[in-house]
């Protein structure tokens, strides 16, 4: 008796074991001509993503260009495949080219957002809508990046 309850309980255990899921993760940079998102980390376990809030977005300086015209602001929106916006922000310069509040993430400030969303995944693409001004003009790009599992 004592055996046949071990081996429910066990199997009960393995069970519970084999169906939890499986966390992917993704390390995403783009870029337009102006400005420049880098080391975006996002994990997803398939229902839910995690974006952590390490990135960095920057204003490219150009060599023929004016430091004046740099970009002084930008927003960007992440898009998936079905083009739904899961994620938006807006920074401002702290200095000079950094579009962002911090240049390092302060203690503490590494709590992201999770976001239910299931179609982000290896293979599939997302949209990174950029917008920004520049010569007081508007703009906005849109860069699409092809997902690829971080090892």
């Amino acid at each position: 008796m004592k055996k046949t309850f071990l081996f429910l309980m066990s199997s009960l255990f393995l069970s519970a074991c084999t169906t939890t899921s499986t966390l992917h993760t993704f390390s995403i940079d783009a870029r337009t001509k102006d400005v420049a998102l880098e080391n975006l980390v996002i994990v997803s376990n398939g229902a839910e993503l995690y974006i952590q809030p390490t990135y960095q977005l920057f204003a490219i300086e150009h060599t023929n260009s004016d430091p004046v015209d740099l970009v002084k602001q930008a927003s960007f929106g992440l898009y998936d495949e079905e083009d739904t916006l899961f994620y938006s922000v807006n920074m401002g310069s702290n200095q000079a080219g950094v579009l962002d509040t911090r240049t390092n993430p302060l203690e503490g400030d590494l709590v992201g957002f999770t976001v239910p969303s299931k179609n982000i995944e290896t293979g599939k693409n997302i949209s990174i809508e950029f917008t920004y001004e520049k010569n007081n003009q508007e703009i906005t790009k849109k860069v699409e990046v092809a997902l690829q599992e971080s090892k």
